[in-house]
């Protein structure tokens, strides 16, 4: 059957790069985003929670229900990235007070009933035909399936970003992995769900570069939306530039989880090249969020390339789209 929507569910920790994940599944016109649900990772689950609320409010798209999740990771302590996103997770711009609230705030750590139940009942309403899309951590995705393993089989797709294949961003790691990599395993290695993965590893989502040819075309008129994106781009520019030494702009790696899906589901070809590999994060020592992979052919679709100019035209577009 074909669909004119992508029904999407998005789990993030924003986070600068978060923001513009949620940017593209709430405009553009080939995703139905179902539903936000909120992590900790680049700063606390309050912080990433209330700086939901704040984009989805100067966005204009009070519809979309947020849920709260997983404050800690299943096993380790959280761990934060005030570094790269600033205190909040959110810095660089005044973030304006949410006018809307989250729909389960009797949810806990422990007891995520209404979040879990919704994600069941959009799951139930799409069947394989919804992707969950992962832009943190994956305490809570990974918490849900190991709660309720009948929905593994009726998702089509999980797409992360997440992981380093060559190289690391984060220790031996890369954060998000760092952050749980037991409920990264347990996705990873659960044989219904690691053939339906698709991960986004730091090793492609460091060519998504926001240059200074993206961030004038950014700039294109001098409205409030234009101005909340510039700002916020402009203190991720300066911490990747002074941490990480990414001198030509900051990677924009979380978009890239949700973009892939229009490739997958038959909307624009992306030029998409993937190797299927058995994954497995280390989950102790000083190697702890570093992957070790195999060849498998029914492991995890790990994205080698794609065209990164069609990337940045398609998120421009649907910056357009949002300021209309």
């Amino acid at each position: 059957m074909t669909i004119s929507k992508i029904p999407v569910w998005l789990d993030c920790d924003p986070g600068h790069d978060d923001m513009i994940a949620i940017l593209l599944t709430a405009f553009h016109p080939n995703f139905n985003l179902l539903g936000i649900s909120t992590t900790f990772g680049n700063s606390s689950l309050t912080n990433t929670t209330r700086n939901t609320l704040s984009i989805l409010t100067i966005f204009q798209k009070l519809n979309i229900p947020v849920f709260k999740g997983s404050s800690k990771p299943v096993i380790k302590e959280a761990k934060y990235a005030p570094s790269i996103h600033g205190e909040s997770g959110l810095a660089g711009t005044e973030l304006p007070t949410p006018v809307i609230d989250i729909s389960n705030p009797n949810d806990t750590d422990d007891e995520l009933t209404t979040f879990y139940n919704t994600l069941k009942k959009e799951i139930d309403q799409h069947i394989g035909e919804i992707s969950i899309v992962a832009t943190g951590p994956l305490t809570n995705i990974g918490k849900f399936f190991l709660e309720n393993p009948e929905y593994k089989s009726k998702v089509k797709f999980i797409s992360i970003m997440g992981g380093g294949i060559e190289i690391s961003n984060w220790g031996a790691g890369e954060f998000n992995t760092l952050c749980d990599p037991h409920a990264t395993n347990y996705i990873f290695q659960d044989s219904i769900l690691s053939p339906k993965t698709i991960l986004l590893p730091i090793d492609v989502t460091h060519t998504a570069i926001l240059n200074s040819k993206v961030e004038k075309q950014l700039q294109s008129t001098s409205s409030n939306l234009r101005k909340f994106l510039y700002e916020l781009m402009e203190f991720f520019k300066e911490t990747y530039k002074s941490q990480q030494a990414f001198i030509e702009g900051p990677p924009i790696h979380d978009p890239l989880a949700a973009i892939v899906l229009l490739e997958e589901y038959g909307f624009v070809d992306l030029g998409i090249e993937s190797i299927r590999y058995n994954l497995t994060a280390v989950e102790n020592g000083e190697l702890e969020g570093k992957l070790n992979y195999f060849n498998d052919s029914n492991g995890v679709k790990v994205v080698t390339k794609l065209n990164i100019d069609k990337f940045w035209e398609i998120v421009l577009e649907t910056v357009d789209i949002a300021d209309q």
